[in-house]
């Protein structure tokens, strides 16, 4: 009887032993998640930005078009 005793004591232990890993990789992967998430939204912090500036880039290059007129032998030799 003992015998069942320590053998069934020895496999809570394990568990438990087990219990406490599982825990400690459900941590890590919560973690990561985490992380995960911010470097995401960094990543479309950066291409919003990128977009805005082009959008703004091709504005500005609409405008000089606009100003600039074109370039005939007229105004060359002004």
């Amino acid at each position: 009887m003992k015998k069942i005793e320590q053998l069934l004591d020895g496999i809570i232990e394990r568990q438990d032993l087990f219990a406490k890993q599982m825990e400690q990789v459900l941590d890590k992967l919560c973690e990561n998640q985490v992380s995960c998430k911010k470097e995401e939204d960094k990543f479309l912090c950066c291409a919003k930005a990128f977009q805005q500036v082009k959008e703004a880039i091709e504005c500005l290059l609409e405008q000089l078009d606009t100003y600039g007129g074109c370039i005939t032998q007229q105004t060359w030799n002004d």
